[in-house]
């Protein structure tokens, strides 16, 4: 019960959303299907360039 009310907020929250909101309107007729989150970015280390070396 608990499960099938979280995917239904998460499912309601992602209809809420404009960008998927016009997509919707675009494509009459598409449905949502699996909801996935994504990945965290992460933070890479900055490599310097050699030129930024003095010598």
């Amino acid at each position: 019960e608990i499960d099938r009310r979280k995917r239904s907020e998460e499912r309601a929250e992602v209809e809420a959303d404009p960008f998927v909101k016009a997509i919707m309107e675009a494509f009459p007729g598409a449905r949502i299907g699996e909801i996935r989150k994504t990945a965290a970015p992460v933070d890479l280390p900055v490599i310097p360039d050699e030129g930024d070396e003095e010598d």
